[in-house]
């Protein structure tokens, strides 16, 4: 049986890491500054006639790239102001790609493989 020719939509998911150090304010108490291997993950929808959305390597060049600016920086520094927290970053990836052109559905960044937040942009 032949499947009919319809417009396909794919979530593509490209992964990356980098290293920061940051000193997070939680309940009112800032904890000591320490650092983590941050693993970052975004998710980008690709619709297709066929079955080849994007080379994946121009996804994860454009992760890497959104990221690099954060590897071996302190987050308090570079987010100036604001606590650095791993919500923080997610949201700052996303509109990186965003700006970029990209079709970014959703953000996860890791401090830990036990927690992990994900941002997929702003609501009313």
């Amino acid at each position: 049986m032949a499947l009919p020719r319809m417009r396909k939509r794919f979530l593509l998911r490209v992964e990356t890491e980098f290293s920061a150090a940051h000193s997070v304010e939680l309940g009112g108490e800032r904890e000591g500054k320490h650092g983590h291997n941050f693993h970052v993950w975004a998710e980008f929808e690709e619709h297709t006639d066929g079955w080849l959305t994007v080379d994946l390597r121009l996804l994860k060049r454009a992760l890497e790239e959104a990221v690099a600016p954060l590897d071996h920086t302190d987050l308090n520094e570079f987010f100036a102001g604001e606590n650095p927290t791993s919500e923080r970053v997610a949201h700052w990836v996303y509109w990186q790609l965003r700006e970029k052109g990209f079709n970014v559905v959703r953000v996860g960044v890791s401090e830990k493989r036990c927690y992990t937040v994900m941002y997929s942009g702003e609501t009313s």
